[in-house]
C-alpha cells in the first residue's frame, strides 16, 4: 500500500475529477480559482509520479492512496 501525502485540497480535487469533472468544473464545485486548481493538479501529479490526468485516474482507481483509507467514488 502506497500512501500519499495530499493536502485536503488536492484529495478534494481529486474526488471531483475522479466524478468525471474537468478541471476547470471541479475548480468551480471546489469554490477555488482555475489556477489553484491547476497549481494543486501539478503538484498531485509531482506527488504521484504521474504526467497526465488520466495517468492520475488509474493510478487512484488502482488502490488506496490514502492514510484514512478514503478511496474516491468508493463509499
Amino acid at each position: 500500500q502506497r500512501l500519499l501525502r495530499l493536502t485536503p485540497a488536492e484529495a478534494a480535487l481529486i474526488e471531483a475529477l475522479f466524478a468525471g469533472l474537468k478541471p476547470p468544473a471541479a475548480a468551480r464545485r471546489l469554490g477555488i480559482g482555475r489556477e489553484t486548481a491547476k497549481s494543486q493538479l501539478s503538484s498531485i501529479f509531482r506527488k504521484c509520479g504521474v504526467e497526465s490526468q488520466a495517468q492520475l485516474l488509474q493510478v487512484i482507481a488502482a488502490g488506496p492512496f490514502f492514510a484514512d483509507g478514503f478511496q474516491p467514488g468508493r463509499s
